[in-house]
């Protein structure tokens, strides 16, 4: 279970990377995720790797830090569903709207946080 964790924080890391070069990659993957049927994948995918994460929680070096991005992780996934496809849509139209620089900061602060969970695990 400890390899999922680290394999999350891993494909994390590379978005985290790819977003601060790149900033139009976060744009071309919103579109991607904004159609109705991917959105519902994201949310279920949000909701396993939230399991995964408790889960695995007690094996990891920082147990508490991997259950607090389990609990993150729960929570989005069912925002997606309780929110509803529109109410989320226009949220993730919000990040598509950002500059550059704010999209180029939001991959370094998924960096980070990547780290930390790659240092917890």
């Amino acid at each position: 279970m400890q390899v999922l964790v680290w394999l999350v924080a891993f494909i994390m890391a590379v978005m985290g990377l790819m977003i601060s070069i790149r900033p139009k990659f976060v744009r071309r993957m919103i579109g991607f995720w904004k159609q109705d049927k991917r959105l519902m994948l994201g949310g279920i995918l949000s909701l396993v790797i939230g399991i995964i994460f408790l889960a695995a929680a007690r094996q990891c070096k920082v147990p508490l830090v991997v259950v607090i991005f389990g609990i993150l992780s729960l929570l989005k996934g069912v925002a997606r569903f309780v929110l509803g496809q529109e109410k989320f849509k226009k949220i993730i139209s919000w990040y598509e709207r950002q500059s550059d620089l704010v999209l180029r900061c939001m991959g370094l602060l998924v960096l980070v946080l990547a780290a930390v969970l790659i240092y917890s695990a």
